[in-house]
């Protein structure tokens, strides 16, 4: 695993960057010192194995190629991907809160979100 994030809401997630290593073997340099890769099917079922066996442990994994993120776009792909992933984990309590700080504000006519009863 690359990264590991806990999230405000005690969520576990897994960030995967995968580069060709991931998924294939180098192959001997050609005759301009270039190296390519093959595939290899061995190596990329591994890696699926693992993905499983991580969200069975209750794990979320996000994978993200190595090329989009070096890729033209790449800041705005993880920074997009970094908000929405932020706003779906929020701690439970930030929504809970803020609905009954809004009870309280139209009970009493007040908005008092310091004292969280949940």
């Amino acid at each position: 695993m690359d990264f590991l994030l806990l999230a405000p809401d005690r969520s576990r997630i897994v960030i995967e960057v995968d580069g060709v290593q991931h998924y294939g073997r180098p192959n001997p340099p050609d005759e301009q010192g270039r190296i390519t890769h093959t595939a290899v099917p061995r190596l990329y079922a591994e890696m699926v194995a693992e993905d499983r066996r991580l969200r069975l442990a209750g794990y979320e994994i996000y994978r993200f190629g190595g090329w989009e993120l070096t890729a033209p776009g790449g800041r705005q792909l993880l920074e997009s991907f970094f908000t929405s992933l932020l706003a779906r984990h929020q701690k439970p309590c930030d929504a809970a809160c803020r609905s009954e700080a809004a009870l309280r504000e139209d009970v009493y006519g007040r908005q008092d979100e310091s004292r969280c009863s949940l």
